[in-house]
């Protein structure tokens, strides 16, 4: 294949003519590989084609935007690449290399009069770097190459964001082969379409370095044609809709997937598919999204998801994208079955020699029914529900980056639900030049559902540092042997919170966990293996693995080996999993192939055998063979189990009774396996081995020390005879500072108690509720009785509630960062919340945070509390697994004169934070030191806070008025309403009021508009965009709120926001 090369450097005689001429523009659609070039004498330059010098200066920092000011002749040189300034023919290549005296450039014309607006021209060609002696000390100059137009044949350029830059490194050779070869695709405005002379060229720039010889750069394979390119929101309707409309509406949708197939759609695109519709054949639209504004793919309408059917079709998906970036494809279902097996897909996404593919997030999707083959073999692995691959890298390095499969319904699939994969090679070792090119980076893989699987219900490939958890996979392995989940040349992989049963595995491979060939660093952890075909853990790693961690899961009434130490490892961690061997079965807890090598620590673990008789609990420690056993079995309870020889029983390991609370109880779901937690008297209790490196949880997220002895088995909590949560036990967490912490007067305390109220002490135990509620010393009166006694009211009769507390006084939003220090104790706030939360909701349900903080920061510091307060609800949610926990928070007292500048945040806050609330403290009182409340105030504040949670009808808006200083329910975001965001009342019927849709389905209900220092404006009932408006009358332009209270389903339910004034 023929090539232009730009090769920048000194000049040289006969390089110039100068007269500048402008080439011939050419029609489009039009292509050019540069096959005319043959590198002989007399070269000329491609019809279309001309080589310039823009000025007598070496390239510039940005790349130069002025015309040419004579062209460049070129010239034969033969097969190799040299460092002196020209335009070249190299046999069949065109070069051109730029030095101090001269900046140059080859221009392209085109004739764009064929594409009619608003058809816009897109351009693609490959670059590359090819001459790069590029060393970084004597040679340090780096180079790019920029893409520019204009229209016509005078003027300056304009420069597209399409830069090449020269990698590192040195390509010295003589020779004319590219390197870092990179595909480009531009379009081009559409002031470019209908034109008779569009001008583009190649411009080069300096990126860094003031010395030596400059890089070569080269272009290839140059397309230009028009296409079809959108940015707006369009519809698909597979019944009503007709392809010669506009897509822009509803009413004008498009139909079919052909009219969508022909689009290349731009950037912040949305791609609708009427709700009910299905469609048959293959989805495959055009254009890349970018960073902040990714195309998205969605449904509207009501009904159920829309359907894509791929309908049988072989060797693809079902919904294509190829070379393609930034797409997010939500709510659709994805189907392509047929008659007889064949390579199958439903979702492929693909890359070919295109560099970095990034932002593909896969969410709400249900793919099912997908006809594949059935096998072991790598063309059996191609067949997926949901299929990630680079067919090719030859030529340019290509790799995923940002990619998420989250919500989805996997089911009925041949072979494997989820995969990652490559065509060239899946065997780089992690951290290899190979690998590193080939490797997939922040991979996110969540909250899925995989069923009725052939094989694996994933196969995770090539994946540096991802995530997979909290997915729920059974029914896999149904047609051939495959563990459930699977690593292969990944490193530093965190596999959590799954759950995997049912695996039918007819022989080998039939695990949850498998870190197969290449593995190092994964981490497996804190997940739910039962009824499966073998156990939780099947090594097939490889020799030079090192630091894969089993720990903190829970393996019930599994079959076959439990463990299996198969292939050679040099380095993998078994600690703190819980084991139970139902009766009549007879699994092997730990089994080593004979003939590979292990080095392997097995320590903390417990397994429990229900059976009458030890037998049925066996090891398979490897006595024979070729391999090397270096094992290390301590600290584990083996209750009822045989006692090989090779494990010390007497010293080293316990045999007795863990004392498990309900053995064998255990259920479908992460949540179901209380029954496993140790009883007090527990030989498991604080008896286990230091594990430094410890994860620093359990798996109920209870805190592990890296300094004192844990438990044995995956529950780290104290001893207790309560198995599951009680779903009438309501947990609260306060924290904050010190108003939360309590410091009114304990004489003036006006709270009572009651048994059904319980605070958490220092020890972890619950005990009746009393001021202080703070185990700190000095702690006085705070809100949490208050609050407490309040909720205690409303509840139902069997309702007790319990009360966290874990604010510290003096703290600034700092210190509420995971892992934070602060300034009194000796822990951090964020980890003793987490852990003591964790710990309790083993015993209840986690109902809502209450917050109070700020004083530290109302002073000059206070521009980044919000930002802070989000990360923080982030964080908590996050770690709870509970994006719509409840939280609440409080102003500072208006007695102080610096709370202004963090009460004034608090509107917007709880406008963009979903599931927020904040309440007032107009009215309360200090207790004379102008920081913290009285003991009336205090308690006062924790009844609003109440209020706020329990949104009382009385009390319906979070902002002062005549009526209330507190706040109403929690925003409630299943309502078919929509708020505007601007009112500019100029009178030209566009945005002249707050216009509400929908707000006709919801007549009981009230509006609240307020400025940002919390003072209401107006109030009106019975919204209706008619006659009561809000029309921003002597209002100023700016930022207002608005929060909206509705009866919907026979509840009182919020919505919040913020709105602008343009006038």
């Amino acid at each position: 294949m023929k090539k232009i090369f730009i090769i920048l450097g000194l000049i040289a005689n006969g390089l110039l003519s100068f007269s500048q001429t402008n080439p011939t523009p050419q029609p489009l659609p039009y292509s050019q590989n540069f096959s005319v070039l043959d590198g002989l004498p007399g070269a000329v330059y491609p019809d279309g084609f001309q080589g310039w010098r823009i000025v007598e200066a070496e390239p510039n920092l940005s790349g130069r935007v002025n015309p040419p000011t004579a062209n460049v002749n070129m010239k034969s040189s033969g097969s190799n690449a040299t460092t002196a300034a020209g335009v070249y023919d190299f046999t069949g290549k065109i070069g051109l290399l730029s030095s101090t005296y001269n900046d140059l450039t080859i221009a392209l014309a085109l004739n764009t009069s064929s594409v009619t607006a608003p058809q816009q021209v897109r351009i693609t060609f490959d670059a590359m770097t090819m001459l790069n002696i590029y060393d970084g000390t004597i040679n340090n100059y780096r180079l790019g190459l920029v893409f520019q137009y204009r229209i016509g044949t005078s003027g300056n350029f304009t420069p597209t964001d399409a830069i090449f830059e020269s990698g590192t490194t040195p390509n010295a050779t003589s020779g004319t082969n590219g390197q870092d070869i990179t595909p480009f695709s531009i379009l081009l405005p559409v002031e470019c379409s209908g034109q008779p002379v569009v001008q583009v060229r190649w411009v080069c720039k300096r990126i860094s370095g003031n010395s030596g010889q400059r890089q070569s750069f080269a272009i290839d394979n140059i397309t230009a044609e028009g296409v079809t390119v959108e940015n707006g929101t369009y519809h698909v309707d597979a019944d009503a809709g007709d392809d010669n409309n506009d897509g822009l509406t509803p009413a004008t949708a498009w139909q079919s997937l052909t009219k969508v197939n022909s689009v290349t759609f731009l950037p912040g695109a949305k791609i609708l598919f009427k709700a009910g519709g299905i469609w048959s054949g293959q989805l495959w639209p055009k254009g890349s999204g970018i960073h902040e504004s990714p195309i998205i793919i969605d449904s509207y309408g009501t009904g159920p998801k829309p359907i894509i059917n791929g309908d049988g079709i072989i060797q693809a998906g079902a919904l294509k994208l190829y070379n393609q970036s930034f797409w997010e494809i939500n709510n659709l279902e994805i189907t392509n079955d047929a008659s007889a097996d064949a390579e199958r897909r439903g979702i492929e996404v693909i890359g070919n020699n295109f560099g970095l593919l990034e932002h593909i997030y896969l969410k709400n999707l249900t793919v099912h029914d997908i006809r594949g083959t059935v096998g072991n073999e790598m063309s059996d692995k191609r067949s997926a529900g949901i299929y990630f691959t680079v067919q090719n890298d030859n030529t340019v390095d290509t790799r995923f980056h940002d990619i998420r499969v989250e919500d989805c319904l996997i089911y009925n699939c041949q072979n494997q639900g989820i995969v990652t994969s490559h065509e060239i090679s899946v065997s780089d070792y992690p951290k290899t030049p190979n690998w590193e090119r080939r490797k997939i980076t922040n991979l996110l893989i969540k909250n899925n559902t995989i069923h009725h699987i052939s094989k694996n219900a994933m196969i995770i490939r090539l994946a540096d540092g991802g995530l997979v958890e909290r997915n729920l996979c059974y029914e896999t392995a149904t047609g051939t042997t495959g563990n459930t989940i699977f690593s292969r040349s990944s490193i530093n992989t965190v596999f959590q919170y799954n759950e995997g049963y049912l695996n039918r595995s007819p022989d080998y491979d039939g695990s949850l966990y498998d870190p197969d060939l290449n593995s190092p660093g994964t981490i497996w952890q804190y997940s739910y293996s039962h009824d499966n075909a073998h156990g939780l853990f099947w090594l097939c790693s490889s020799l030079q693995d090192t630091g894969i961690v089993c720990r903190y899961n829970i393996s019930q009434n599994d079959k076959g080996s439990l463990v299996f130490m198969n292939f050679d490892v040099t380095d993998v961690n078994v600690y703190n999993n819980t084991f139970y061997i139902g009766t009549g079965l007879s699994p092997t807890i730990v089994h080593e192939n004979p003939n590979r090598s292990h080095t392997y620590a097995y320590h903390n673990n417990i397994v429990y055998n229900a059976n009458t008789t030890p037998t049925p609990a066996k090891f398979s420690l490897a006595t024979t063979g070729t391999g090397v056993q270096n094992r290390t079995i301590t600290d584990n309870i083996f209750y009822n189990t045989t006692q090989p020889a090779q494990i010390d029983f007497i010293t080293q390991n316990l045999t007795s009774d863990p004392l498990f609370i309900n053995p064998g109880s255990g259920g479908i779901g992460l949540n179901t396996v209380g029954g496993y937690k140790l009883q007090p008297g527990s030989p498991a209790l604080n008896s286990g081995k230091i594990i430094a490196d410890n994860g620093g949880k359990d798996y109920f997220g209870i805190a592990v020390s890296a300094t004192a002895q844990p438990n044995r088995g995956f529950y780290n909590g104290p001893g207790t005879t309560i198995a599951e949560a009680d779903p009438d036990f309501h947990i609260y967490l306060l924290t904050g500072q010190s108003n939360m912490v309590g410091s009114g007067p304990l004489a003036t305390s006006v709270d009572s108690t009651s048994p059904q109220i319980k605070m958490m002490t220092e020890n972890f135990e619950w005990v009746e509720a009393s001021h202080p509620i703070s185990y700190l010393p000095n702690a006085g009166v705070g809100p949490g009785l208050g609050f407490a006694t309040k909720m205690l009211e409303s509840a139902g009769t069997n309702v007790r509630i319990g009360i966290i507390n874990t604010a510290v006084g003096g703290q600034p939003i700092s210190a509420f960062a995971p892992g934070a220090p602060n300034s009194r104790t000796s822990s951090s706030i964020y980890d003793e919340s987490v852990n003591r939360v964790n710990i309790a909701r083993t015993q209840g349900v986690l109902k809502g945070v209450l917050f109070h903080q700020g004083e530290s920061n109302s002073g000059d510091n206070y521009s980044s509390w919000t930002n802070r307060v989000k990360e923080l609800i982030e964080n908590l949610r996050n770690d709870f697994n509970d994006p719509t926990l409840p939280f609440i928070v409080g102003e500072l007292g208006h007695f102080r004169a610096t709370s202004p500048n963090i009460n004034n945040q608090l509107p917007q806050l709880v406008s963009e934070v979903p599931y927020t609330a904040w309440v007032s403290a107009e009215g309360l009182t200090d207790k004379g030191d102008g920081i913290h409340f009285d003991s009336p105030s205090a308690s006062e504040l924790g009844v609003r806070y109440a209020l706020a949670l329990l949104g009382n009808e009385d009390l319906e808006s979070t902002v002062p008025d005549t009526t209330t200083n507190s706040s109403t329910a929690l925003p409630a975001h299943n309502l078919d309403i929509r708020v505007s965001s601007v009112v500019s009342p100029n009178g030209d019927g566009i945005n002249d009021f707050l216009s509400i849709e929908g707000i006709e389905k919801y007549s009981d209900n009230r509006v609240i508009i307020f400025n940002s220092k919390g003072n209401i404006l107006k109030e009106i009932n019975g919204y209706d965009n008619n006659q009561r408006v809000f029309t921003a009358t002597n209002i100023q332009n700016g930022t207002y709120f608005y929060r909206l209270v509705v009866t919907a389903e026979g509840k009182r339910q919020l919505l919040q926001g913020f709105f602008e004034v343009r006038k």
